[in-house]
């Protein structure tokens, strides 16, 4: 049985177009915040949780939000447009 997850992730950017990242420990890259979807939550809560939990801010989901689609092994994908 194939074991699939699927995470959502938010760029912050602030008024003076800053992107917010955070070093990721194990990967030992920086990245914006994001983590695990979790059952009955939309990629959108669970964005704005992920970004409270790991930054502190309360966050408005803004725009269009995208999806992309990648394999847990080599992080190539394609793009998905949110239905």
């Amino acid at each position: 049985m194939t074991l699939r997850h699927f995470t959502a992730t938010a760029f912050i950017v602030d008024s003076q177009k800053r992107t917010l990242l955070l070093w990721h420990k194990r990967l030992q890259r920086w990245m914006p915040p994001g983590g695990h979807i979790d059952p009955n939550e939309t990629p959108e809560e669970t964005a704005a949780r992920e970004c409270k939990e790991e930054t502190g801010l309360d966050v408005e989901i803004v725009g269009d939000a995208q999806s992309d689609l990648f394999t847990e092994n080599t992080h190539e994908g394609r793009m998905l447009k949110k239905p």
